[in-house]
């Protein structure tokens, strides 16, 4: 059943809502912990705002969850069979391309397993994450370059790329046809 952006919202809004009241904050103070200003965190919590990657990131360090954990609804079986086509894209490129976060662990560590396409010529640049995380890519078709601590690396199909990303980095489709490729990120907690 495809997850509809509405679903979406009040799902973001209401974990939002319960993890920071649960944290016994105030949207002021949990407001700078995570920096975002606190009218995006007012309208996300009401279930009104469409936030980029960058910003539920910054809201999921600050609760020291996964994006899984802030965007699922709270029923959640044992078992969980997702499908691309039913999980929302969290990052579209102007000229095409998505990133479509497939599954996200609360465990000692954080761990996201995403899904991204990026078209010929496009790149997708990211905000250092937390101290001592790392992404793993793998190329599933095309030729992906990841560049970060100012070197850059190109992988193509079947091939995979471990990096550490808390510095900036970014991620470039260098080849003539689409890429895409499965990224995992594990975030130690801190």
């Amino acid at each position: 059943m495809a997850v509809s952006d509405s679903d979406v919202s009040n799902a973001l809004g209401t974990n939002v809502r319960t993890l920071r009241t649960e944290a016994g904050v105030s949207l002021d103070v949990f407001a700078k912990r995570a920096e975002v200003s606190r009218g995006v965190l007012l309208n996300i919590e009401k279930g009104e705002a469409n936030p980029s990657i960058g910003t539920l990131c910054k809201i999921a360090n600050g609760f020291g969850v996964t994006l899984q954990t802030l965007l699922s609804p709270d029923d959640q079986s044992s078992i969980q069979i997702t499908a691309v086509e039913d999980v929302p894209n969290l990052w579209q490129g102007t000229e095409g391309g998505l990133a479509s976060l497939l599954f996200g662990l609360d465990l000692k560590d954080l761990v996201e397993f995403w899904k991204w396409s990026i078209p010929a010529g496009q790149k997708h640049t990211s905000e250092a994450h937390p101290k001592g995380t790392k992404e793993i890519a793998f190329v599933l078709r095309g030729k992906l370059e990841i560049d970060a601590y100012d070197q850059a690396q190109v992988a193509i199909k079947n091939k995979a790329v471990l990096f550490n990303a808390d510095v900036p980095h970014a991620y470039a489709n260098v080849g003539r046809g689409d890429c895409e490729f499965i990224l995992v990120v594990i975030e130690p907690r801190i």
